[in-house]
């Protein structure tokens, strides 16, 4: 199970929740729905993406990471990853040399409470 929306009702962050067992084409389609929320907002916006209860991420997971990652709206801002281990942490850190995702602003934490934490204070500092 794959949801997506708004964290907040400024729209300054979208959240992407991945629950249970998913497929490469399920989160394609999720990532095109949830870029079309970024893409709708003509402000940056940081996205919290919580994968503490997905499963193991599918074989071809490497070719999500490279479709996703070349399609990547240009008003992103932080991208916060929720984890309870360090799996997409070391997944990341193992690819993304190799994929093109150097230079892309993530963020790994192991709550929810330390995500909307890091995309809070960015914005409470833009509204000083």
């Amino acid at each position: 199970m794959i949801q997506t929306g708004w964290g907040d009702l400024d729209h300054s962050f979208a959240v992407m929740i991945i629950r249970e067992g998913w497929s490469a084409d399920e989160i394609r389609q999720e990532i095109k729905d949830y870029y079309g929320l970024i893409k709708s907002e003509d402000h940056t916006v940081d996205c919290v993406i919580d994968v503490r209860y997905a499963h193991v991420p599918p074989v071809n997971i490497l070719s999500v990471f490279m479709w996703s990652a070349r399609r990547i709206p240009e008003n992103t801002g932080k991208i916060v990853l929720v984890s309870r281990d360090m799996l997409w942490k070391r997944l990341y850190q193992l690819v993304s040399g190799a994929i093109g995702l150097i230079g892309i602003n993530i963020e790994f934490v192991s709550s929810m409470d330390e995500a909307y934490a890091l995309v809070a204070s960015e914005v409470l500092y833009a509204d000083m």
